[in-house]
């Protein structure tokens, strides 16, 4: 996973487009590259990026800096949360990440679906 890719999942995550983003920021006019060439990895998001994301969508500055570096970080494959970053869904509480690389809320859900 790289910073852009863990960016794209958690903005589709909370159902945004990345239209609906620069309308959350006004444009996106103080992000250090266009948001498409930070979720296509050709820019590095900055921490202040992250700060500014958050305010459209949740997104962790710790998980960015981490992957940037290279190191392993354990990232929900469905929705994005991470270890130092979990989902709280309100209906089904807050997530842990098991080793199946999704978090307990997408398991949750995913078996409530296939039950309906």
């Amino acid at each position: 996973m790289t910073p852009g890719s863990y960016i794209r999942m958690r903005r589709e995550a909370a159902g945004l487009s990345i239209g609906d983003v620069m309308a959350m920021l006004a444009g996106g006019g103080l992000l250090s590259a266009p948001l498409e060439d930070i979720e296509a990895d050709r820019a590095v998001p900055t921490g202040m990026d992250a700060a500014l994301l958050s305010y459209a969508f949740r997104v962790d500055d710790f998980t960015i800096a981490r992957l940037k570096d290279g190191e392993p970080v354990q990232v929900c494959s469905s929705c994005g949360c991470s270890e130092g970053f979990a989902c709280d869904s309100g209906e089904f509480g807050r997530c842990w990440l098991p080793t199946t690389g999704t978090c307990s809320v997408c398991e949750y859900k995913a078996r409530v679906e296939r039950a309906a």
